[in-house]
Formats: C-alpha cells, sequence, structure tokens
C-alpha cells in the first residue's frame, strides 16, 4: 500500500521507472553481510542555473543481487562539501518479501528516525497487514494501519484504521472487484458511525490484450444518493503493446473537459526516451507543458534532464545522472567514476565524484603493465570532477585506469578501438 500510495502522486511513467531504483525507493533491505556482490549506485540532481548545471544533491543507492533496494542515502551540497541529509533502509524476510522500511533524517549532527513501516505477508506473500509509525516529541509511534484480504494472489479488502490516544479506530475500506482475475472496479467507503458509506469509485476497461483503456472515477453524491462522473483517463498504446499516449479529463457543467496530456516515445530496445506533458488552455488546446527526457548507455539509464516550455522554447530545468555503478568496495574506498564511451576511438571521458580529501592521481597503463599516461596528480576539492584523455595516439587495445585518492586504490578497463 506504501508503494501504491507514493506512485499514485506521480505522473510521468518515466519517472516512475526511475524511482523505483530510489524508492520502490520506498521500500526493502538486505545485510550488506549477506550481499557480497551488492551494487551500488551514485546520481547527481542539478539545477540549471545561468546557462550552467548546477550540483545541488548527491543520491547513493545499493542494492542487492537480485535488484531490489537495500540502502538509499542522499547529500546536499552546501560549501563545496556534501552533507548527509536523509537516507533510507530496506530489509526482507527469506521468502524476499518486504518486512520494514525506515526513513531517517540528519539533523543537529545526528541520523533522526522519522518514520518506519512494518509489513506482514501470509503464505503466498500477500501483503495482509502494515504499520506505519511517525516520529512524534522524540519517539515513535504506531499512527496508521492496513489489513487486507485475499483470494488467492488477488485483493479482496482493505480495511485502513488511524491510531487515537492507543487505540486503533477505524477510517475506511477498499474493495476490489476482479473478472478473469482483472481488477475492474476498486471501491472506498468511508466509515460514518457504524455504517460504511459510499465515497469514490473507480471502474476500469480494459482491450483484448489486457491493456488498460478507460479508467473512469465517480463520487458519491448524498443529496442524490447516486453516483456523480468526476474524472476519465485513457490510454494509447503502440503496435508492440507500450503505451504512448495518457489522457486526463474532468467532467464539468455536464460535460468532459481536456485536464492534460502525456505522450511517451521509444527507442529501437521499447525504453522511453522522451515523455512530453500537455496542459489545455482556455480554449480546449493542448499546450506544452514540460518533458523528461532519458539517455542510456548500454541498455542502462544513465541520464534524466527535465525541461519546461517557456516563451516558445524549451529551457533546461532539472537532471539527474549516473555517476557509475560501482561495486561495494569501490564505495567503501571512496572511488566512484564511469567512463565513456568504452569502447572508444578518439577521447575518453571520465565522470568521477569526490568523496573526500587528498591527492587525487589517476595514471592509465597498458594490458602488460606498462605506464602510458598521467591523467590527474592534483589535490582535488570535493564534488564531481570530469577529465578527457585524448586516445589520438593510442594503439587497439585493452587499457586499464589506475585511480588513487590518497587512501585507497581502483583499476578501471577500457578498450581502444582503431
Amino acid at each position: 500500500m506504501l508503494i501504491i500510495v507514493f506512485f499514485s502522486q506521480i505522473r510521468s511513467q518515466v519517472m516512475k521507472r526511475f524511482l523505483t531504483y530510489f524508492v520502490s525507493v520506498l521500500v526493502i533491505a538486505i545485510s550488506f553481510s549477506i550481499a557480497a556482490k551488492a551494487q551500488s549506485e551514485t546520481w547527481i540532481y542539478q539545477e540549471w542555473k545561468n546557462d550552467a548545471w548546477v550540483d545541488v544533491e548527491k543520491y547513493i543507492l545499493t542494492y542487492t543481487p537480485d535488484k531490489k533496494p537495500s540502502n538509499y542515502e542522499s547529500f546536499k551540497l552546501v560549501d563545496g562539501k556534501w552533507i548527509p541529509d536523509s537516507r533510507y533502509a530496506w530489509e526482507y524476510n527469506t521468502n524476499g518479501n518486504l518486512v520494514l522500511f525506515k526513513s531517517e533524517s540528519f539533523s543537529t549532527g545526528e541520523w533522526v528516525t522519522t518514520y518506519k513501516v512494518e509489513t506482514k505477508h501470509d503464505e503466498l506473500g500477500n501483503e495482509i497487514e502494515t504499520i506505519t509509525y511517525l516520529t512524534q516529541d522524540g519517539e515513535l509511534k504506531p499512527r496508521h494501519k492496513t489489513q487486507s484480504t485475499y483470494e488467492g494472489t488477488n485483493i479482496i479488502e482493505t480495511i485502513s484504521f488511524f491510531n487515537e490516544d492507543g487505540e486503533w479506530q477505524v477510517s475506511m475500506k477498499y474493495s476490489y472487484t476482479y473478472e478473469k482475475n482483472t481488477r475492474t472496479e476498486v471501491g472506498q467507503y468511508v466509515l460514518e458511525g457504524e455504517e460504511y458509506m459510499n465515497s469514490t469509485k473507480t471502474v476500469i476497461q480494459y482491450d483484448d490484450n489486457g491493456n488498460e483503456l478507460f479508467e473512469f472515477e465517480f463520487n458519491w453524491d448524498y443529496m442524490a444518493e447516486a453516483w456523480k462522473e468526476n474524472t476519465k483517463t485513457s490510454y494509447e498504446y503502440n503496435d508492440k503493446g507500450l503505451l504512448t499516449t495518457t489522457i486526463s479529463e474532468s467532467f464539468q457543467n455536464g460535460e468532459w473537459m481536456k485536464s492534460y496530456k502525456n505522450e511517451i516515445s521509444y527507442n529501437e530496445n521499447g525504453d522511453p526516451v522522451e515523455e512530453i506533458f500537455y496542459n489545455a488552455n482556455e480554449d480546449g488546446e493542448w499546450v506544452y507543458d514540460s518533458k523528461t527526457l532519458t539517455n542510456y548507455e548500454n541498455g542502462e539509464i544513465i541520464e534524466y534532464i527535465d525541461q519546461n516550455y517557456e516563451d516558445g522554447e524549451w529551457v533546461n530545468n532539472t537532471r539527474n545522472y549516473r555517476i557509475g555503478a560501482v561495486s561495494v568496495d569501490e564505495v567503501a574506498n571512496n572511488i566512484q567514476l564511469t567512463t565513456y564511451p568504452n569502447p572508444s576511438s578518439d577521447f575518453l571521458n571520465i565522470d568521477m565524484l569526490v568523496t573526500n580529501l587528498g591527492n587525487l592521481k589517476i595514471q592509465v597503463i597498458s594490458q602488460s603493465g606498462q605506464y602510458i599516461a598521467t591523467v590527474c596528480d592534483e589535490t582535488a576539492e570535493l564534488g564531481t570532477k570530469q577529465f578527457k584523455v585524448n586516445l589520438n595516439n593510442y594503439s587497439s587495445g585493452t587499457y586499464y585506469l589506475v585511480i588513487n585518492n590518497g587512501k585507497n586504490n581502483s583499476i578501471r578497463k577500457f578498450v581502444v578501438v582503431k
């Protein structure tokens, strides 16, 4: 239920995929002692200011071998130094089901728990209970609880509780209707006295391929004792079954009025590369609002750029880019970098995140161990660094970058193709 609530607030289908890394990067964890081959990804969040990208925040996500998030930590850049800001931790049972999620913030020099969620599952792995704790007066206290029942793996009913004066009180209920194991209706009911009253319901329609075509939301009119149309969302797909268009409308004064639209474009691998958002103006025409560009390397996402439409042109807004996916040992050694393109023929770009002060030395050696060149030998400041290696005088073959940050060493392979 935690993921459902969080994702319901995100319009962008592309960003939902991205945030699955960081917030699904809101829910899961396994001990580092178990995850010997766990990986870490470091991302930098930037804002566009004075015609240049400016570092604002850094995110480090560690995940398990089966790609479940384990730990997530964010830092803010203050006076050239990365200062801890917040972190999340996830824990799973032996079946791989989430059992604990914890959120902490860094305040007055120490980590403080802001909330946590405990989850229980049945023998099929269904989530049957969640309890959310919030910190009040320096103490974690239970505030919200859900209990769900199932038929097989289909959720049938969820009851939501809130904690008042140490006692659980029912607040609302959700019911789910299916046709051939496909969810077709969701009802929300509010408890008034001892009776559940209609509140909202959502009706879902599908095409013959099982793709969702329409989602209608109705509100209960207590005076008329009838359901009234509220919103409608329609979906369109390409010939590969990939979602291309989402249109949202609201029912006003007896007719459907346009609200917003988004369109998604894909590359030849079926990965989303551009998502454009539109708003409807007073004349009911679609006008540009914003868009998200997604870039890949070797099939993996390495960059997101958000742009706004201003005065007839697209203007950069924010950027998230990956420094690299590195091993746990590299994270512990505070050496995190990515190289591209790899293989290369003319130049090799090196993007590096410096997380501790000291002398930074980067050298190139051949496959036989022969010294080739020194890329950097200087006292490096904290933050992101970019280097470029000219490969014009290099022969085809395999080479290695040897990186020393004054405390630890790391080696990264790259290939030159002529």
